[in-house]
């Protein structure tokens, strides 16, 4: 399989979490806290595409005040 290297990721609060959303592959995650974030996606890729080393291009969404 060829896996794409670089993918977007959405990342918006929800509750006590992150909502971590990667629209490339249409799944999502949660991460505990900021540091968690790129590990949890990285996990989510390569599970799901078998990419060992992805680059994300982490966005954060969000709620408007």
């Amino acid at each position: 399989m060829v896996a794409m290297s670089n993918y977007d990721v959405l990342v918006q609060p929800d509750d006590r979490y992150w909502y971590v959303q990667v629209p490339a592959i249409e799944r999502s995650t949660q991460a505990k806290g900021l540091d968690d974030i790129e590990p949890m996606a990285k996990d989510l890729i390569t599970v799901t595409n078998d990419d060992d080393n992805p680059e994300l291009k982490v966005t954060f969404v969000l709620p408007k005040q």
